[in-house]
């Protein structure tokens, strides 16, 4: 993975001849949490801080706040009234990147004799090194995600984030849930050896059964852990090799999970965790703004995918512009698996509050009403007309008429000269996504 990178700048008042707005370009995984961090420690309205997410390979947890070296950037560039970049070696990685605690775990677990879990109580001390981090959360998804696997009836936890003279661990991948999860799946193991229970059978016996909420109010809408066992027990051939693979070798069988979204952002506030724009260009192209932060994991392509197949259009034809603070519209980060779930479905209400008022136009000009309407494979067409088959000389003469009609916008959709031009033509049972 690369190493942690930021470049600071400050634009000079050419009358002043002091730093004015500053530019950041940072290898962040949550972009406008910086740019409002960068405002609380330069004292400095978060409007005149520009932060823009590069192309950034992996994060994991490890960019997921704040660290030194974009506020040491940030603080240099405005006393030097000159750029400074600061890009971390991966010695200085370990040092300063916020890793998993050392955590100790005190366990107990309540079972019947026929499998089934009835208590479980633990008791989490976790090391967070000197300064708190992300420690708050660690802390608490340790105790929160315990029961939103399996059904458990009763859980008791207390935890313990304790500070010490060691460099401040924080969200490092899945944090909170991997060091307890290590130790209830290995206890599961005990347990159903002493039942004389197949380990991967004492799992089934404590499924959840979804849609449903949690002893500690967790909501769960989708699950497939029952089918991800089953495929497990079936292509590892688990029956026959269990057990059966000689000395110094094993099969074995755990279960994990994590949490798609938060519910809380650090910064709270009652904005919107996620908020995405679309804009529909005169030639039908999609230009789709969101603040999510594409760091290897496939935003942007999420964010593109979502937007084509609700418009009814082809991907290529989507273009997405992320992580600009001046740009696109405030997402507040790429952690806790939340993007897809969050800025996902924020760009699917935004694709279809445009593709209301695609349809809207286009129906007044098809003479049908708007939910007689079908948009596929980039041509909106009445329900039950054939798909026509449009030349690509055809899509070249109507983009160039798009682009050449002038009028006034209503919303997003373009009127004037071209739509006198199919009046004259008659109602039609099809038009191209760049005509609608």
């Amino acid at each position: 993975m690369e190493p942690h990178s930021t470049l600071a700048s400050f634009e000079i008042d050419p009358h002043t001849g002091k730093p004015g707005r500053l530019i950041v370009w940072s290898s962040t995984q949550v972009p406008y949490y910086l740019q409002h961090k960068l405002s609380l420690v330069l004292e400095m309205p978060m409007s005149q801080i520009r932060v823009i997410k590069p192309l950034v390979g992996g994060g994991f947890g490890g960019k997921s706040e704040v660290i030194p070296l974009e506020i040491i950037a940030a603080v240099t560039a405005r006393k030097a009234k000159a750029p400074v970049k600061i890009t971390y070696t991966r010695e200085e990685v370990f040092w300063a990147h916020r890793g998993r605690p050392r955590t100790i775990i005190d366990m107990k677990t309540g079972v019947t004799t026929d499998g089934r879990i009835t208590a479980v109580k633990a008791r989490v001390v976790q090391d967070g090194g000197a300064y708190c981090s992300y420690g708050v959360v660690t802390i608490l998804y340790s105790g929160a995600l315990l029961g939103a696997l399996y059904d458990i009836p009763n859980i008791q936890y207390d935890g313990y984030r304790v500070l010490t003279n060691k460099p401040a661990c924080g969200a490092m991948r899945g944090h909170g849930t991997v060091n307890v999860r290590f130790a209830f799946e290995t206890q599961l193991d005990e347990l159903s050896a002493k039942l004389g229970m197949d380990p991967a059978e004492i799992r089934r016996r404590n499924l959840l059964k979804p849609p449903c909420i949690t002893i500690n109010g967790l909501r769960v809408q989708s699950y497939g852990l029952p089918e991800c066992i089953d495929q497990v027990v079936t292509q590892s051939k688990w029956n026959a090799r269990k057990g059966k693979l000689g000395k110094g070798r094993g099969l074995g069988i755990a279960c994990s999970h994590y949490v798609s979204g938060a519910a809380n952002s650090i910064i709270r506030s009652d904005m919107p965790h996620s908020t995405v724009n679309i804009k529909i260009d005169r030639d039908g192209g999609v230009v789709v703004y969101t603040g999510a932060s594409e760091i290897g994991q496939g935003s942007d392509t999420m964010t593109a995918q979502i937007a084509a197949e609700v418009l009814g259009c082809s991907l290529a034809r989507v273009h997405v512009i992320a992580a600009d603070t001046d740009i696109t519209p405030i997402d507040i980060g790429s952690y806790s698996s939340r993007v897809t779930f969050m800025a996902g479905n924020a760009t699917l209400r935004a694709a279809d509050n445009v593709k209301k008022q695609i349809a809207s136009a286009a129906a007044r000009k098809m003479n049908c009403a708007p939910e007689d309407l079908v948009f596929r494979e980039d041509v909106v067409l009445k329900k039950g007309a054939s798909l026509p088959k449009v030349s690509g000389e055809q899509q070249t003469e109507v983009t160039k008429a798009g682009a050449s009609v002038s009028g006034r916008v209503e919303g997003q959709i373009l009127r004037g000269s071209l739509q006198q031009k199919r009046k004259e033509e008659g109602p039609k049972d099809w038009m191209t996504f760049e005509e609608a």
